[in-house]
């Protein structure tokens, strides 16, 4: 786990892991972006459009000969690279190895939305490292991969959407690299580090960052803070509409209403909508519809005790 006093706000410009390692971040142009902590969660503040390179920097202490410090990364769940390290040596991981000189660097993004929460991804904002110790096997092939970007469920809660997600920019040249293969050390247990990143705008909304604290003030620029002001209410207000309707249409999708006029006293009820071939039966659901039928207006299907009565003296006056 991270190192940090976890009772204030901090921030970080280096991360101090286990074994001693210590991890940064930094632009393209080696400008380093900075780590904030709060209730023991840590987050890596970027914003849209912004590569960014992760830097490990392995202990000072020997290691015996063919062993390595194995350090893996993955961004979004994703993997990226696993960089084998020498003591005091420090690498810089500015992507996805497409080549064994190519990269794809990394780039802050803002996630697409999908109405398929099963094509989301629940990784999404999330920076993981591993660190293990390892002896050298024998030398070995790249292992090159076609990263992917990452999608938010349009469903949940705004600020669970993230804010960024990480993007594979354009292919570019990089250093050449050797590749080993290695066997795990078990004696030294695999320690992981995870960190959050997003903006400083979705820090804000999760209470990570205020505007009003004189720590935080680098983070939101004086001069644009009355049009980020004005910006902001109508993003929210928005975002929170969007979120009613969606929630509306779900539920309105989930159900058929029907009215039974084969005798005197017309009756309402409703019942689920026939599934989709493939699609899991839902019990609860159907449990839910056998609980409410005779009590549909009152659940909001037939709209309230007005809008029952009307449809009442409307279909009474049509059979007569």
């Amino acid at each position: 786990m991270i190192t940090a006093d976890s009772n204030s706000f901090i921030q970080f410009m280096s991360v101090q892991c286990p074994y001693g390692f210590s991890l940064s971040f930094q632009k393209d142009n080696g400008q380093s972006l900075a780590v904030v902590e709060s209730k023991s969660e840590h987050y890596l503040v970027g914003e849209e459009g912004q590569a960014f390179q992760v830097a490990v920097t392995a202990p000072p202490s020997p290691l015996p000969v063919n062993e390595y410090w194995s350090v893996v990364l993955y961004v979004d769940g994703q993997f990226v690279q696993n960089p084998l390290m020498k003591p005091s040596e420090r690498r810089v991981v500015e992507g996805w190895l497409v080549g064994e000189s190519q990269v794809r660097p990394m780039v802050f993004g803002k996630p697409p939305l999908v109405q398929d929460r099963s094509l989301a991804n629940p990784e999404a904002g999330q920076i993981k490292v591993t660190i293990s110790r390892a002896v050298y096997s024998h030398s070995t092939v790249g292992n090159f991969i076609d990263p992917k970007s990452s999608s938010a469920f349009a469903g949940d809660k705004f600020w669970k959407q993230g804010g960024l997600t990480a993007q594979p920019g354009s292919v570019r040249q990089s250093r050449r690299l050797s590749f080993m293969q290695t066997v795990p050390l078990p004696q030294f247990p695999l320690e992981t580090v995870t960190l959050s990143y997003s903006t400083p705008m979705y820090l804000m909304l999760r209470n990570v960052l205020q505007r009003d604290n004189p720590d935080h003030a680098a983070f939101f620029p004086q001069d644009e803070k009355e049009e980020e002001d004005e910006a902001e209410v109508i993003d929210v207000d928005e975002i929170y509409e969007r979120e009613a309707r969606l929630k509306r249409q779900r539920e309105n999708e989930k159900w058929e209403v029907a009215c039974d006029l084969t005798s005197d006293e017309p009756s309402w009820s409703k019942k689920p909508r026939p599934r989709p071939a493939g699609e899991p039966l839902d019990l609860d659901q159907i449990a839910d519809s056998d609980s409410t039928s005779d009590n549909l207006a009152g659940e909001g299907g037939g709209g309230g005790e007005e809008e029952e009565a009307e449809e009442e003296a409307v279909v009474k006056g049509e059979r007569s």
